[in-house]
C-alpha cells in the first residue's frame, strides 16, 4: 500500500525475488510508477479495479474504499509495506487503509517507515499523523522491531516499524 514511484519494485525485480506484488495507491502515483518502471525495464503491469492475484504477478490497484473483493479474502499476504505515506494521509483515508489491513488483508507482517516526530508541530498546513497514532490492531499484532531508519534523512525523524500477526 503506497508503493510510491516504483523504486522498491524495481530493486526486487532486479534481484530476481519470487513474489506477487500489489500496489494500492492514488491513480496519479500509479501512473508515475508505471512510467518510471517502463523506462527502466521491460515490465508487464496490470491495472485492475478487481483483483485476480492468481493470474498476474504485478498489479497496480487505484485506491478506493472498496478495492478488496472476495478473492482477496482467500489470499495470504505475507508482507504489507509502506514507506513515508501513511503519515501524509488524512485521518479518514488512513482509517480506511487500516480497516482494510486489520479486517480484510490481515498480512503476516506489517513493515512501515514513517515518522513519530512532527517536523512542523505549529503548522496549520503541514499536517502529519504520527506513527504512534496508526490504528494497527494490537490485539492481533505485536511490534517486534522499531528503530531509526537507515534510509532517510531528517535527523533520525523516520523510523522503521515491524509488526507480526499473532494468529
Amino acid at each position: 500500500m503506497g508503493g510510491g514511484y516504483g523504486g522498491l519494485l524495481l530493486q526486487l525485480l532486479k534481484r530476481n525475488f519470487k513474489f506477487n506484488y500489489v500496489n494500492v495507491n492514488l491513480p496519479e502515483t500509479l501512473l508515475t510508477a508505471y512510467d518510471y518502471l517502463r523506462k527502466k525495464i521491460k515490465i508487464n503491469i496490470q491495472l485492475k479495479k478487481k483483483l485476480n492475484i492468481f493470474k498476474e504477478k504485478i498489479i497496480f490497484v487505484p485506491y478506493s474504499k472498496n478495492f478488496i473483493n472476495e478473492e482477496m479474502g482467500i489470499m495470504q499476504i505475507d508482507l504489507l509495506f509502506n514507506a513515508n505515506s501513511f503519515l501524509e494521509m488524512s485521518k479518514k483515508i488512513l482509517s480506511n487503509y487500516f480497516y482494510l489491513i486489520n479486517k480484510k488483508i490481515k498480512p503476516k507482517f506489517i513493515l512501515h517507515q514513517n515518522s513519530n516526530v512532527n517536523l512542523f508541530p505549529e503548522s496549520e498546513r503541514h499536517i502529519e499523523i504520527q506513527a504512534s497514532e496508526f490504528n494497527i490492531d494490537m490485539k492481533n499484532y505485536v511490534k517486534i522491531f522499531s528503530n531509526v531508519s537507515m534510509f532517510q534523512g531528517g535527523s533520525g525523524r523516520y523510523r522503521e516499524y515491524l509488526y507480526k500477526r499473532l494468529r
